[in-house]
């Protein structure tokens, strides 16, 4: 979700179209439609859609869940790695596709 919002998002905003740049990723994550405690996050992220999609670096971050507010979390079971919170990536995701449309 967050590749093809991104390409809208790079589309709209530049008027280029590169369905394979990982500044679509970056720049949406980047952009006004995030939390701004989050932007800064994005490269972070860049490393976990890699590592996790692609298998570059799987055990070096993981996904989960747990109740903490925040977009990454150490999960001690699995190493103290930190883990990508799907429930508060999905709201905030959620909430920029929103304010994007």
């Amino acid at each position: 979700m967050v590749d093809y919002f991104g390409l809208l998002f790079t589309v709209a905003s530049t008027d280029h179209y590169d369905k394979f740049a990982k500044e679509n990723f970056l720049g949406f994550l980047k952009s006004d439609y995030f939390l701004a405690k989050d932007r800064c996050k994005a490269s972070l992220l860049w490393f976990v859609r890699n590592g996790l999609i692609h298998q570059i670096f799987p055990k070096a971050t993981g996904i989960g869940t747990t109740a903490e507010n925040s977009l990454f979390f150490r999960d001690t079971q699995n190493g103290g790695n930190p883990t990508l919170n799907l429930n508060y990536f999905d709201r905030e995701l959620d909430s920029a596709i929103k304010k994007f449309i």
